[in-house]
């Protein structure tokens, strides 16, 4: 708008507000809930179920480690033997929209282990295999044991150790039995159940009661092989 006045010239603006739409239910939203740190070999899963997606999809830097996509993908098992610091990338569509976050989180000192029965330990670095205890000792861990050149671990397997950690509490976790500490060793949490797989032949399913072997499953691949072997 313009006006004159007095013999002069005046511009006059008018101001406008535009307000951008508000974000809708239907956009895409990528969440993902995890924990921030987990110890050295400990199973780890992390939830995009929380998103509004049509289709997910996971990135895990630094790259090289490899993850398993479960229930359609809207969660990944993650585990490693390797600490340092870890980003899962979520990249989620729906309706024409996407939508992308990510996690960091940290594999650290393994986590608090459950403990030991009273009476002998298992000897040195390299302990034989334990004992088999009697059905009636409560399960208090159980570890896949495998070789990662030669067999790809199950998905079920996955789902079932999972299934034992949020639903039984029982520490359910994966190793690679070339897995080592810094030091070149084997965890030690691990080695008992190590030498347990070792002895009934790869891959195995180790489950202790405490530092003793409870029972060893070889070769499992469904779910109900992973739940009947802690009952």
């Amino acid at each position: 708008m313009s006006l004159v006045l007095h013999g002069l010239y005046v511009a006059v603006f008018t101001a406008t507000t535009f307000q951008l739409p508000a974000a809708s239910a239907q956009d895409a939203k990528a969440v993902i809930t995890a924990p921030a740190a987990v110890g050295i070999g400990d199973l780890f899963v992390l939830d995009g179920t929380q998103s509004q997606a049509d289709a997910l999809q996971w990135t895990l830097f630094p790259t090289g480690k490899t993850f398993l996509p479960v229930e359609d993908n809207k969660r990944v098992v993650f585990s490693s033997g390797t600490p340092g610091t870890y980003t899962f990338i979520l990249s989620v569509a729906k309706g024409g929209t996407v939508s992308v976050t990510t996690h960091s989180f940290t594999v650290g000192q393994p986590g608090p282990q459950p403990p030991p029965n009273p009476g002998p330990q298992p000897p040195g670095p390299a302990p034989g295999p334990a004992p088999v205890v009697p059905p009636t000792t409560k399960v208090t861990a159980a570890t896949y044991v495998y070789e990662k050149d030669a067999t790809p671990i199950p998905s079920l397997v996955m789902v079932g150790l999972n299934k034992l950690n949020r639903e039984l509490k029982i520490v359910a976790t994966i190793h690679e039995v070339d897995s080592t500490d810094g030091t070149d060793q084997i965890p030690e949490q691990h080695k008992v159940s190590v030498a347990a797989a070792k002895s009934a032949g790869l891959p195995a399913l180790v489950v202790m009661s405490g530092q003793v072997v409870f029972k060893v499953v070889k070769n499992p691949s469904t779910l109900a092989q992973i739940t009947e072997a802690v009952k």
